[in-house]
């Protein structure tokens, strides 16, 4: 094996996603190897100095619904709400590129890419020093392989990566609408390249989404309600209550609509309403900006 480099992609906006990140820096220095960091996001100076390499970058690239987007549901009480996320997939097979190309420039020989909090440890390692050329992991969630190739963590020497580095085609992967970054990876360069698949599956360590903060769109604690508001629908906007420990009402362009949990119809589009308030006993709490604020939200009964 030669000089062998690990590559690392991040976006890390907390506190938390830090420390997983240092703690993976911590671990790769202590078997001797050396680690470059890129994020389209600053990076702490505790971070920059534990790293060896420190790379940012403006490149954040950014789709959401009608495009290419992260969708997720939730059933509570036979009401399924369905919100939607800004999709960012594209931005770690950027920062493939770029890493792969800095590094290879660099003179390194073999390379490890993964995904700042993606969770590995010796067993993993072994099998990267094992393998010969090429070797991609399996992601494994909730107890089940979902990613069989995977971004999270694989290895290559340069021969393949200088393959990997040619076969990057943005246009292909936004013309393929029923291919999410790992599919398009495994079609386009796993599969092709012939990556050998590793049996021992990695796994993340944070969840990315906030199923909470997701499906309540509620800013105060005795109040949880979903609003559904579907792009440039002209259907009326929908709330659902789901959970009430304090009496409350909500109000629509001054009427009161409902004062009870369940699903309350505003009877209006999103266009048309110009004033939505929370009234608790205590506090008045203006709902128009979270409404303002959704892109595509769905509630089906």
């Amino acid at each position: 094996m030669g000089e062998l480099i690990f590559c690392i992609s991040c976006f890390c906006d907390t506190s938390e996603k830090e420390k997983v990140l240092l703690d993976n820096i911590k671990f790769i220095h202590k078997h001797g190897h050396k680690v470059a960091l890129i994020s389209p996001i600053p990076l702490s100076k505790t971070v920059q100095i534990t790293s060896d390499y420190t790379f940012i970058t403006k490149e954040n690239i950014k789709t959401d619904w009608p495009g290419r987007c992260f969708a997720m549901w939730w059933v509570n009480k036979g009401v399924k709400m369905t919100a939607t996320q800004p999709y960012y997939g594209w931005n770690n097979v950027l920062h493939i590129k770029h890493l792969g190309n800095i590094m290879i420039s660099q003179g390194y020989d073999e390379f490890v890419f993964m995904i700042y909090d993606t969770l590995f440890n010796e067993t993993h390692l072994q099998e990267i020093y094992d393998a010969k050329q090429k070797l991609v992991f399996p992601r494994e969630k909730n107890g089940k392989i979902d990613r069989k190739h995977s971004i999270h963590l694989f290895y290559t020497d340069k021969e393949y990566l200088q393959n990997i580095l040619s076969l990057i085609d943005e246009d292909l992967f936004y013309s393929r609408n029923d291919w999410g970054i790992s599919t398009y990876v495994s079609e386009t360069m796993f599969k092709p390249l012939g990556f050998n698949t590793s049996k021992t599956p990695v796994r993340d360590q944070i969840d990315f989404f906030d199923y909470d903060k997701l499906f309540n769109h509620s800013p105060i604690d005795g109040v949880k309600f979903f609003i559904g508001s579907e792009y440039q629908s002209p259907k009326p906007v929908i709330i659902f209550v789901y959970e009430r420990n304090e009496e409350c009402s909500i109000e629509c362009n001054g009427l009161v609509i409902e004062e009870k949990e369940g699903v309350i119809d505003l009877q209006l589009s999103k266009k048309d309403i110009v004033k939505l308030t929370l009234k608790t006993q205590h506090r008045i709490v203006d709902l128009l900006p979270i409404l303002n604020s959704l892109n595509h939200t769905k509630i089906k009964v």
